[in-house]
């Protein structure tokens, strides 16, 4: 598949759709118009051998397959499968958001440190200091970012010590060094590094890569979060999202959520 950077982006391309687009393919599991997506079309047709997308995205490249899972892309056996929530975007629930202390995402690989592995061993993951609870969040292939509901931004920056930016007050500032995150999702825990979510500025200070908004009461999980990970989206009954790792980590398989046992 080869991709394409867009270089004109003033054209008419919701004429019609009341200014409501489910990405220029439509690879959201149901239009709000009423009209088919390129994805309900293919699958209606069946064109696809399996009603599955699935991709990974890395800083060095990534992969997009329609109609199935390529199992060489993933470490393990199976992927870990959570029920989608919402009839027209590819959303599901979380558990919850925690941290835990930093440095040991990078335990997980040695090849790159600056991604997500799901936790490969329940006694070597810490005790997470929860933040958040019960997180519905899509999972946006086509967003470049993270962001969350307002109320839910304010919780987590202030617990990572953040503060807002006295400019643009929108934006919030983070500490350099921090702990990791672990993300919760069924009985799996997915741990980001730290590094992953902050961005360095010129004048030294370091940007959070979580942005807010005020008209949300989900978190969009763009291109921030997914990297480093296997996503599957599957099209079959109400929908699912299947994630693994990339890269083989340290340990035999995914860990439970300790605050479940």
């Amino acid at each position: 598949m080869t991709f394409l950077n867009v270089v004109q982006d003033n054209l008419d391309l919701v004429h019609g759709y009341d200014g409501q687009i489910a990405g220029l393919l439509g690879l959201s599991r149901a239009s709000p118009t009423g009209h088919k997506t390129f994805l309900e079309a293919m699958v209606s047709q069946g064109s696809l051998a399996q009603p599955i997308m699935s991709m990974h995205l890395e800083d060095d490249g990534g992969s997009f397959l329609l109609g199935g899972v390529d199992s060489q892309g993933f470490v393990g056996d199976t992927l870990y499968y959570s029920p989608v929530s919402d009839p027209i975007d590819w959303q599901i629930s979380l558990f919850g958001l925690g941290t835990i202390p930093r440095g040991f995402a990078s335990q997980l690989t040695s090849s790159k440190p600056i991604q997500k592995n799901i936790t490969p061993n329940v006694d070597s993951i810490p005790d997470p200091d929860r933040v958040l609870a019960h997180i519905p969040a899509i999972l946006d292939s086509g967003a470049s970012a993270i962001l969350a509901p307002l109320r839910a931004s304010e919780v987590l920056h202030r617990h990572l010590g953040g503060y807002r930016d006295i400019v643009h007050p929108d934006l919030w500032m983070l500490p350099c060094e921090g702990p990791d995150m672990v993300w919760w999702l069924a009985e799996v825990g997915i741990v980001q590094p730290y590094e992953a979510l902050i961005h360095k500025l010129q004048d030294g200070r370091c940007q959070s890569l979580i942005f807010e908004s005020a008209d949300l009461d989900f978190w969009v999980l763009g291109d921030t979060w997914l990297r480093g990970l296997y996503i599957a989206y599957d099209m079959a009954g109400q929908g699912r999202i299947g994630i693994a790792s990339l890269d083989d980590p340290k340990g035999d398989g995914p860990c439970p959520d300790p605050g479940r046992n």
